[in-house]
């Protein structure tokens, strides 16, 4: 029999997929800081309500949320620079390195403070890692490869060809964004074990809340100062992007709720 852990977790990973291409469409539209700062935002009141039907406040409440606030801080992080990413990057590779990373990493940690892992697990780890590092260094669709025959090819220049692919547009992001998301997976478990119920995900909202609207705000008076400006869409905050913003806040709580549940 599977346990209910393994079909939550699966719907916790597809739906955070879905909320990260649809908040990645919706970076190619706004700055990923307004993006990042407005998802949150328009999710806050739902959350609120979810979290008060699902169960009242407890005397573990402030634990709870002060927990969840830290996960927050990693989460506001990782969605500012997985949309960062997804704007200037491929999302066929940004997307897996941020997942496998935010996985992995937490997985390892539990590892190392206790948890035990099957054989099956460890080795589906190490495939995922490996399989990261190969999407990484995945040529561009538009670069040809060098014709089979057309001589012999230089001595390390293979080597050179992989660690530049490597250094493609979008994967510092990724691996950044990775590590938030590991950040916030581990301390939205120890918040689940101090609150009931959603209210853990309240304080993620006011952690990763605080983080981008300090980005939002930095980085508008940056780009003022030193007249720099994001190539975004100029349609900006039309239906279609707000409809994005609105799929993106409600499949990203969605997707909490399954983890904090299988958590």
């Amino acid at each position: 029999m599977i346990p209910p852990v393994v079909p939550l977790g699966i719907g916790a990973s597809a739906t955070y997929g879905a909320a990260d291409f649809c908040g990645g469409l919706a970076a190619k539209r706004l700055p990923a800081a307004a993006v990042a700062l407005l998802t949150q935002a328009v999710g806050v009141p739902p959350l609120l309500l979810l979290a008060w039907l699902l169960g009242a406040p407890g005397p573990g409440l402030g634990r709870g949320l002060a927990l969840g606030a830290v996960a927050g801080l990693g989460s506001g992080t990782g969605v500012l620079l997985l949309y960062r990413g997804l704007a200037v990057g491929r999302m066929s590779v940004v997307s897996p390195v941020t997942a496998v990373g935010a996985a992995a990493v937490p997985a390892l940690f539990g590892l190392a403070t206790g948890d035990r892992l099957s054989a099956v697990a460890l080795a589906g780890v190490a495939v995922a890692l490996v399989a990261v590092v190969l999407v990484s260094a995945a040529p561009e669709p538009h670069v040809p490869e060098s014709p089979v025959g057309a001589g012999a090819m230089p001595v390390g220049q293979p080597a050179a060809a992989f660690a530049a692919r490597l250094r493609q547009p979008g994967l510092l992001e990724a691996a950044g964004a990775a590590g938030g998301f590991a950040v916030f997976f581990i301390f939205l478990k120890r918040a689940s074990a101090a609150a009931p119920a959603a209210w853990p995900l309240v304080g993620t909202r006011v952690g990763s809340g605080a983080l981008l609207l300090t980005a939002a705000l930095a980085g508008a008076t940056l780009r003022r100062r030193y007249g720099v400006s994001e190539a975004t869409d100029p349609r900006g905050l039309d239906r279609a992007t707000w409809g994005l913003l609105l799929a993106t806040a409600g499949l990203d709580t969605l997707a909490n709720l399954l983890y904090l549940t299988a958590a």
